[in-house]
């Protein structure tokens, strides 16, 4: 007769839950406050735990690229798109961009009331 191997316990928690103790962690202000967390949390459940941390590494790493993706564009000189779009726009920064440019193209300004609606 052929023995089975032994099954190890199924640690496998569900998607949602992961992401629960993913954002719970994230929201611990030190690193030793996480540390302290996902040792409480995740009691002695390895595959819990490095699913968790995986999570959080990509979330570290991800904010690096928009940092360096902002420094990146600062340093370029290019002009700031949305001051330019806001100035565009109007004070009441009614209508959309591509309201405006319209606008722009038939001679009149969406951020002024037309006279059909004043009329109304």
């Amino acid at each position: 007769m052929v023995t089975p191997f032994p099954k190890e316990p199924n640690h496998e928690r569900a998607p949602s839950e992961i992401e629960a103790l993913f954002l719970a962690a994230l929201e611990k202000p030190t690193p030793g406050e996480r540390v302290a967390y996902l040792d409480d949390a995740c009691a002695g459940n390895l595959e819990l735990r490095r699913q968790v941390e995986s999570f959080l590494r990509a979330h570290e790493e991800a904010g690096s690229f928009i940092k360096l993706f902002v420094t990146l564009y600062e340093q370029s000189g290019k002009p700031d798109l949305a001051a330019e779009w806001r100035a565009k726009l109007g004070p009441a920064q009614a209508g959309t961009p591509q309201a405006r440019v319209s606008a722009e193209a038939e001679g009149s300004n969406p951020a002024e009331p037309s006279s059909e609606a004043s009329a109304g």
